[in-house]
């Protein structure tokens, strides 16, 4: 790991252990309750953005000029021909909309509504459902010139990626949403500009009704206002209820359903929040969504390339890398062209491995045990188009000596509240820790853990102690690495508090 991580424990997103969270801003129960008073049609559940603080949450929410709606526009002259329910979740049977992502202590919305909305209309215009580029949210953001502290605007990200484009997430991993500091532009790979996809144009497709149309051909980026309770939001169609205003906020819009009265959204919290990271919108939130959006339009390419292999991939011994291109985009049968290649490469682009096809699919088996360990990319290339997947090679055991220390606690005292820890590792590998685990042994003896994969050698970590039962808890870290195709664990030093709330 080449970049010093700094990680609270509320990026935690998706620990879900009962009784695993500190202070709640809203209490999911009475919100629950005033669902049901104001027979609204959608429920609440508890999630790790309940338990930020009020200032954490308002920094994610890092969409600029966006303001609530009382009215919504809808034009009596135009009625476009539009399906009662489109969802690029399912069209025909196949789900074009690229994986959730999860933006983390930072106000990238906008760089990840727009990565979200590119890399789902390049599946959809390329007819390649499973394409799913893979795009760098930290090269748009921080290239683009959007702040974690105050965030960024749509129409300056559409500007950027037609202007300049953005490279693949191998190029640059996000590594600001552990962090929540900003990171310069020249993180990015050197052939960035080589690398980087961009739009041929956008549209403002604003309105219901436009915006409707426009789903047919993509999906859109759009903004919102958030209110406390958008943050606990689980099922059913969300309008909002009660909480104080967040800030403005930006998702992509994948489609929407006249039965519900609702748009289809997919935002950037994790698969932890709402329906494994979707929801639905009522058209009538005071929320604005909907009103302002942008679509992407992408020149017509005549070659696409994908591979199963993903970001951040582990792998061990003997190991089938493969791609397939797809001429026009549509077949995926090669009809002309240069040859489609395959490459492994080290540090400072150095070649392991390659292979060159003459065909549209093309795989090689690389014996992985003759690499030294470490990160590693997948290039494939037929000279028109390329892609890149970044991965680790883990054949060694490693150690790893993980030290928990607590900040100003002396755990011979009782503690409440927030306890705040330093998180150091010690590593003789090159491969970093695949995730790590904040691990609670409570008075009863159970032992909770709560996993999360952003791992660097120095973290910093916050243990909310409100809903933790009273009485003797020991707290220590679990971190878990891949070594020759198995996980291997190692626990830090343990510390017991005694904890009185």
């Amino acid at each position: 790991m080449n970049r010093l991580l700094v990680i609270a424990a509320i990026l935690f997103a998706g620990m879900v252990a009962d009784g695993a969270y500190g202070a709640q801003i809203l209490s999911v129960q009475d919100l629950n309750k005033k669902l049901v008073a104001a027979h609204a049609t959608w429920r609440a559940k508890d999630n790790w953005l309940n338990h930020l603080s009020h200032a954490d949450l308002v920094r994610m929410m890092g969409a600029r000029g966006v303001h609530p709606s009382d009215v919504t526009f809808s034009s009596q002259n135009f009625t476009p021909a539009t399906p009662q329910v489109l969802d690029w979740r399912n069209m025909n049977g196949m789900d074009y909309v690229s994986p959730i992502l999860d933006q983390g202590h930072c106000g990238s919305c906008v760089a990840f509504a727009t990565i979200a909305t590119l890399e789902t209309q390049l599946n959809v215009s390329s007819g390649i459902p499973n394409l799913n580029k893979e795009l760098s949210p930290q090269a748009l953001f921080e290239c683009g010139g959007g702040s974690c502290d105050w965030g960024w605007q749509p129409d300056l990200a559409a500007q950027y990626l037609q202007q300049t484009g953005v490279p693949d997430e191998a190029c640059d991993p996000y590594t600001i949403g552990a962090t929540g500091q900003d990171v310069s532009c020249s993180t990015a790979c050197a052939d960035a500009a080589a690398r980087s996809v961009k739009i041929s144009a956008y549209t403002d497709p604003d309105g219901m009704d436009a915006a409707k149309a426009a789903l047919k051909n993509g999906p859109l980026v759009t903004t919102l206002v958030v209110y406390a309770d958008f943050m606990l939001y689980s099922s059913g169609v969300y309008q909002h209820v009660t909480g104080p205003e967040l800030g403005g906020h930006a998702v992509s819009i994948v489609g929407y359903d006249d039965n519900k009265q609702a748009w289809i959204i997919r935002n950037s919290w994790g698969r932890g929040w709402g329906m494994n990271g979707f929801a639905y919108v009522s058209y009538n939130d005071i929320s604005g969504i909907g009103q302002s959006n942008t679509q992407f339009q992408i020149s017509n390419a005549s070659d696409y390339i994908s591979s199963p292999v993903r970001d951040r991939a582990y792998v061990s011994g003997v190991t089938n890398f493969s791609a397939t291109e797809y001429t026009e985009g549509r077949n995926g049968a090669k009809q002309s062209g240069p040859p489609l290649s395959l490459a492994i490469e080290g540090a400072n682009q150095t070649q392991k491995s390659s292979t060159v096809c003459q065909n549209a699919s093309c795989a090689m088996s690389v014996d992985t045990s003759t690499l030294p360990d470490g990160k590693y990319t997948l290039v494939a290339t037929n000279g028109d188009a390329s892609l890149y997947r970044y991965f680790y090679v883990a054949n060694h055991p490693g150690t790893y000596d993980i030290t928990l220390t607590p900040e100003q606690v002396n755990p011979a005292q009782t503690v409440s509240g927030d306890v705040t820890f330093d998180i150091n590792i010690n590593s003789t590998s090159p491969v970093p820790l695949k995730r790590i685990a904040f691990v609670k042994q409570l008075p009863d003896g159970t032992t909770k853990m709560m996993w999360d994969r952003d791992v660097g050698p120095t973290m910093n970590i916050t243990w909310g102690t409100a809903e933790t039962p009273n009485g003797p808890v020991t707290i220590w870290i679990r971190g878990e690495s891949y070594v020759a195709g198995h996980s291997v664990m190692f626990d830090s030093n343990k510390i017991t508090f005694n904890v009185k709330n």
